[in-house]
This record gives structure tokens, sequence and C-alpha cells, in this order.
């Protein structure tokens, strides 16, 4: 039980224990006291269903779901701000001391949710580019996780990357030490455009040599900057990556996982 609880108190999501009847909160862990904006003796004299948005609270909006579906749900920081949560449920019934008691995760989306904002802000015309233009492209934040994947780019990595948002670009490729020098350059805010050569990791453990271009949207290095990616890739290896797609469609493919 001491194990469990530790896990509980360290998760790096916010997590918190609820009565599924009413709502009431019964324990919250430091990543939901962090998100939210209160401590945990405060959290515990408060009802779920408080922190949401007052118009999701109009809505009727039910915050439970059913036990092991994810939903995005809008919260409310102490502070005012609106939070953007994915939120999973799991019952905790298995005695009497756990009768009624549900454990909710929640994700917080906010900064996902701000880069496809900040893309939408750019304008229509930016938008169509960036989905129709031929070079594989994305959107990445100043940590480098991808926030918007375009077409190109997904049928590049293959069929086990349909969704690849959300990934750290540092899971898709391998650089040298020249090439991690300008990444880190770019990362830190001291340049704000870079172009070198990299490795990319394809479905199916493939491999293939690219040159990446990466432009700053916006100033400084602060957390709300985002970048615009493109990929340079040989058009063989695109025509490559149409083919499969096209004779594999109905297959299923296991994403490749993040090499060691």
């Amino acid at each position: 039980q001491m194990c469990i609880r530790d896990r509980f108190d360290s998760a790096p999501l916010g997590m918190i224990i609820a009565y599924q009847a009413t709502g009431e909160i019964v324990k919250a862990n430091t990543s939901a006291c962090d998100l939210f904006g209160y401590k945990a003796q405060e959290l515990t004299k408060m009802r779920l269903f408080s922190l949401l948005c007052p118009s999701e609270r109009e809505q009727g909006v039910d915050l439970f779901g059913s036990n092991g579906d994810s939903l995005e749900r809008r919260f409310l920081h102490r502070r005012g701000h609106v939070i953007w949560g994915r939120t999973s449920i799991g019952s905790m019934d298995g005695n009497e001391d756990t009768e009624g008691l549900v454990v909710i995760q929640i994700q917080d989306l906010s900064e996902l949710k701000s880069a496809h904002n900040r893309l939408s802000s750019l304008g229509g015309a930016f938008g169509t580019a960036f989905e129709t233009t031929p070079l594989p492209s994305a959107i990445i934040d100043s940590c480098g996780r991808i926030t918007s994947s375009n077409p190109r780019l997904r049928l590049l990595l293959g069929r086990g990357f349909d969704n690849i948002d959300d990934l750290a670009l540092a899971t898709l490729v391998e650089s040298d030490e020249k090439a991690s020098a300008k990444l880190a350059d770019f990362f830190s805010g001291r340049v704000s455009h870079v172009e070198t050569d990299v490795r990319f990791f394809k479905g199916l453990a493939n491999e293939i040599d690219a040159t990446i271009n990466v432009s700053r949207v916006g100033e400084g290095s602060s957390p709300e900057v985002y970048a615009v990616l493109h990929i340079d890739v040989p058009l063989a290896a695109l025509s490559a990556a149409e083919k499969d797609a096209a004779s594999s469609q109905n297959h299923n493919v296991v994403p490749l996982e993040r090499r060691a």
C-alpha cells in the first residue's frame, strides 16, 4: 500500500481520487495541485465538478464518462485561466474502503492547444500551405515536441505513425555531434533558424537521411514560442512511402519505439 501511495503522490500526471456519485474529492497528488493552483487540503474540500470552466458546467458535462474513456475537458485554474485537460477514469472498487471511489488522471493539454491556436492565428493561407506542401512538415514547441504534423510527414514516417502529434522530435531522429550542437543552439534560443542533416527513423525500423530546416515562429525562447519544421528528403523516399502506403493500407504495424 505504501508503494502504491508513493506512485500516486509522485505521478507526473495530475491524479485525483473522488466519489463517483458526488464528485467529492478525497485525495489529490502534487501534480494535480500544481495543475489547478490549489493546495491538497483545499482540493479535498471541493467537488470535481467545481474545477470545470463555467461554460462546461452549464452544459452539464459528465466528467467521469465510462471507465477507461479518455475525454478532453476545460478546467479553470485558481487564478482564472483555462486549462485544457485529457481525463481518464478508473474504478477503485474492491473493498469497503474504496467502494464508490474512482481515480481520475488529468493530462495537461494547454500547451498543445496553444500551439494549434497559434497555427490557426497565422492565417488560413499558412494553414492551407502547411497541409498541402509537398515537403513533410510539422509545428514543434520550444521543447521539440510535435504539436501539428501535415499528411506528407505522416506518410513519410510510415503506417505506424498515423498520429505523431505530441511525440518528441528526438524520438524520431538521430543526429551527429555537429547537428546536435546546431539544434541545441536553436532550442536554447540563441538562433532563430537552423538547417542540418539528420537521420529519421521510419516505421518498420527503416531509416532515411534527411535535411531539416527549423524556423522559429514568434519572438524569444519562452514556452509559448513555436517553430516550423520542414524535412527535405529524396523524392525517391517519398515515392517509396506512397507505394508502401498504397499496398498495405489494411496492415497494422506497431510504431517504432524510441531507440536507446
